[in-house]
């Protein structure tokens, strides 16, 4: 089981959910994110306590995987429930990345620094032209997590750069 988490202005509809959901091996859930961290946190715990009480699936059986804000939440959520995670091109500062879409600061402010795990899966494109990662990789690769940087890929991590990710899933 897999639930994707969207970034900053996207949606549970999105190109890579599709994606995601064509790959008769993975069940697939998506859920729309508010963009206030309260709110939203109450939403995807309801909602992902429900998908793994309708689909009976155990915490090994599930990764989280989420692009930019996705994967701060992708993050966020994995260490609640438990479980793997696959984080693409993470938004490490919600606070600081979410002030040039206009995000008041109130909103901002409900968002922590992301926290890794090295239990976790990270992907990272080489011109990311939205966020900054570059200290971050530097910090998670010699720190020992599990880092692929992706030279062709942009912030949206889109083609043959997405079906990489979706082969390190089927590996899983």
């Amino acid at each position: 089981m897999i639930i994707y988490f969207h970034g900053y202005g996207s949606s549970s509809k999105s190109d890579k959910v599709t994606r995601l959901k064509a790959e008769e091996s993975f069940k697939v859930f998506s859920f729309d994110i508010d963009i206030d961290s309260e709110i939203a946190f109450k939403q995807l715990s309801y909602n992902i306590d429900m998908a793994l009480i309708e689909d009976m699936h155990l915490p090994e059986e599930l990764i989280f995987v989420g692009t930019s804000l996705g994967g701060w939440w992708a993050e966020k959520m994995a260490k609640l429930y438990q479980c793997k995670a696959v984080i693409i091109n993470p938004s490490v500062n919600p606070a600081s990345s979410l002030s040039k879409y206009g995000v008041t600061k109130d909103i901002r402010d409900k968002y922590s620094e992301f926290q890794p795990d090295i239990r976790h899966k990270y992907f990272f494109a080489k011109r990311d032209d939205v966020i900054n990662n570059d200290q971050f990789r530097i910090n998670l690769i010699e720190s020992g997590h599990d880092v692929t940087i992706d030279s062709k890929a942009d912030h949206r991590f889109s083609g043959e750069s997405f079906e990489n990710v979706i082969n390190y899933l089927k590996s899983l």
